[in-house]
């Protein structure tokens, strides 16, 4: 059993001598005041002496490389659990974002009726929201101006029907 020093073996001894001078200041403390330091320092002088071993016995890291390789713990179902974890918490996280934009839209069509009233809100707002979502501009004027006829036919027929002038339309006089 031939013991070799290479560079990453004495940089583990030193953190093993740097261990085991903490762990003689835990001992000076009171019996209380070394019990966390102790439940650090042992656990963390074990592992560092199974380092130093493998450090200098390539033959043992090597075994445990193996060792490393077969999933003795079975992590890997937890990784894609995670991975599916993760994936599930993304697809609510842009569910969340569609709400806000619902909610948002929901909002921008309240405030421009409140403004501009039903007659030029409803055409306006179809406008913008097509726009945003479909390309050129044909298509969304179209039915803008189609929904402006609509609601203004509807509110030329019935006489009783009031339509809401907004906020503009009584400003204006209307």
């Amino acid at each position: 059993m031939r013991l070799r020093f290479k560079q990453r073996a004495w940089f583990t001894f030193g953190l093993l001598a740097f261990a085991l001078v903490i762990f003689g200041f835990t001992l000076g403390l009171g019996r209380v005041a070394r019990m966390v330091p102790l439940a650090v320092v042992l656990p963390t002088l074990l592992l560092l002496l199974v380092q130093l071993l493998m450090d200098m016995r390539p033959g043992l890291a090597q075994a445990y490389r193996r060792w490393e390789q077969k999933d003795l713990f079975q992590v890997e179902p937890l990784r894609k659990q995670a991975s599916q974890q993760m994936e599930k918490e993304d697809m609510e996280r842009r569910q969340g974002d569609r709400e806000r934009q619902a909610f948002f839209w929901l909002l921008a069509m309240l405030a421009l009726l409140y403004f501009l009233g039903f007659l030029v809100a409803l055409p306006l707002y179809t406008l913008w929201y097509l726009r945003q979502h479909s390309e050129g501009w044909l298509k969304p004027m179209v039915i803008a101006a189609g929904i402006a006829g609509f609601v203004y036919g509807v509110s030329i027929l019935d006489p009783g029907a009031s339509l809401y002038g907004g906020w503009l339309g009584h400003w204006l006089g209307r």
